[in-house]
């Protein structure tokens, strides 16, 4: 199961995180996406990391992210952002169709 946690809960973020573990009746998520590390789960994601903030994250993070949902469409593929990643198993997911 994935889900995402809206920013204005992170002042009390293991709050939400039980809210909805337990409003979803699952005991962790497969992959929760938010815009900081944190939380009960087996995996994590980014949202609207640009570059310098991924490797600011990279640079400390002893767990990485699996996945970065970026803008991403036709127009702005952010082809060379999906490939320096891709090397360090991060996928990119397209939040704009």
């Amino acid at each position: 199961m994935i889900t995402k946690i809206i920013s204005s809960y992170y002042k009390n973020a293991d709050e939400q995180i039980d809210a909805t573990l337990k409003r979803l009746d699952v005991s962790y998520f497969d992959l929760l996406l938010f815009h900081q590390p944190y939380g009960k789960v087996k995996s994590i994601g980014v949202c609207n990391f640009i570059e310098k903030d991924m490797e600011k994250l990279l640079s400390y993070a002893k767990i990485k992210p699996v996945l970065i949902q970026n803008e991403c469409h036709p127009y702005y593929a952010q082809t060379e952002m999906r490939k320096k990643y891709e090397k360090d198993h991060i996928r990119m997911e397209a939040w704009f169709p």
